[in-house]
């Protein structure tokens, strides 16, 4: 038999033979000009990532019974690839890739070249139905974490990338090292508030007990935070992805800072700080302990006298500290030793 179909972005040439037992062996010649492939993938849809692709592939479909699953083969050359998503407006394919389709394995038969805002990436390996082996070297776009996890609000910025995605892709988890680059900024919302990048670097890896966990250990990151700088080094353990197309939380801290002038400012004043602290155990109650020294800080609250009585200016009802944090360190709880160097009130 034979069959073409066309559109203006594709055009599918098959001929074969499809039995009524469940064989068969087609061959297909696809050509693809500017394919918009979102729509086919609700994982790209509720990400908002926008994916188009021009390629000429020759592909061979076939099955001894109606039992088995079709397998595929042939070769294909990808032409143009574009993605776009929020905060990234283009990712393209700098030069045109070869590909093998075998046991229904794709294979990038050279490192495929992106470039994105800001920097490159090379990009090799295989992906299959049961198996992916991917290594992604290069300058990668921070806001990419989003898609990784929830616990990131905002990202700007880039960083060196080394990265591996190994093992089945329904539970796929990146190992390897990011190094941020100087000025690059993210919004945890855990803190709710701009991080800054000044050196150092971040781990990504897997519980040993469970291979779907992810880690992120710091080391030695030195981070701008609220006027200040604090090094941060340990880890913080995520909880189980079973599905790509689900985001990890957090399930247990264990961090370590030290910082000094850092500023936090609240509704009647400010204080700058300084200390060693840390934060350990389960996300449903963590501790955070150490020592922090107010190096400085003014608190101003105003009163009127109305008739005979003394009454604040602020009406607004101040919500309590506990009240204030992210879901993740909902139930903190704190062991810290507190010693105040300069800190003024006025009334």
């Amino acid at each position: 038999m034979g069959a073409c179909r066309q559109n203006p972005k594709l055009k599918i040439l098959a001929s074969g033979d499809v039995h009524w037992s469940g064989d068969l062996d087609v061959q297909a010649r696809l050509v693809a000009n500017g394919l918009d492939v979102d729509p086919f993938l609700a994982v790209l849809q509720r990400e908002q990532i926008r994916f188009s692709s021009s390629f000429e592939t020759d592909l061979r479909f076939r099955r001894k019974n109606k039992t088995d699953d079709v397998d595929v083969s042939g070769n294909a050359e990808i032409a143009k690839l574009h993605l776009s998503m929020v905060d990234i407006p283009s990712i393209d394919l700098q030069e045109p890739l070869p590909v093998s389709f075998r046991n229904n394995t794709v294979q990038l038969l050279r490192s495929a070249q992106f470039t994105l805002p800001g920097g490159a990436l090379r990009v090799s390996g295989f992906a299959g139905p049961n198996d992916m082996n991917i290594d992604v070297h290069g300058r990668l776009a921070l806001v990419l974490l989003k898609l990784f996890s929830d616990e990131i609000a905002t990202a700007e910025g880039t960083a060196l990338a080394e990265l591996n995605f190994k093992g089945n892709p329904k539970n796929v988890l990146p190992t390897g090292t990011l190094t941020p680059m100087d000025g690059a900024v993210i919004v945890p919302r855990s803190l709710g508030r701009r991080v800054e990048f000044l050196g150092g670097s971040i781990e990504l890896a897997q519980q040993l007990q469970n291979a779907r966990a992810p880690i992120l250990v710091a080391k030695d990151l030195r981070l701008g935070l609220g006027g200040g700088q604090a090094v941060v080094s340990g880890k913080v353990d995520f909880s189980s992805i079973d599905d790509v197309q689900a985001k990890s939380a957090i399930a247990e801290w264990n961090l370590n800072a030290t910082a000094t002038g850092l500023i936090f400012r609240f509704d009647s004043g400010w204080v700058e700080a300084a200390g060693d602290i840390k934060l350990s155990g389960p996300a449903a109650q963590p501790v955070l302990a150490g020592r922090v020294e107010i190096t400085d800080g003014r608190a101003t609250r105003h009163f009127a006298l109305r008739n005979f009585v003394v009454t604040s200016q602020n009406d607004g009802e101040t919500k309590p500290f506990a009240q204030r944090l992210p879901d993740s360190l909902k139930n903190l709880q704190l062991d810290l030793n507190v010693a105040v160097q300069s800190f003024g009130a006025r009334a």
